[in-house]
């Protein structure tokens, strides 16, 4: 399992933290659950220390039909 900080379609002020088990490059485009609704994300980069005080959920969907952005 890998864990990646991910900047989430929504008001927040960092990134959020969601795990997969497929290997991720940054700028890639995601789906990931935010409350009750899904939202669009991308891949910041691999979260080398994920925080433990809250449960991790996993990414939703990997958008394979756009490209990376860098």
């Amino acid at each position: 399992m890998k864990y990646y900080k991910v900047a989430v379609d929504a008001p927040l002020l960092s990134p959020l933290t969601y795990c997969s088990e497929d290997v991720l490059s940054r700028g890639q485009s995601i789906t990931v659950p935010l409350g009750k609704r899904l939202a669009a994300g991308i891949v910041l980069c691999e979260d080398t220390s994920p925080p433990t005080e809250h449960t991790i959920k996993p990414i939703t969907t990997v958008e394979s039909e756009y490209s990376t952005l860098s």
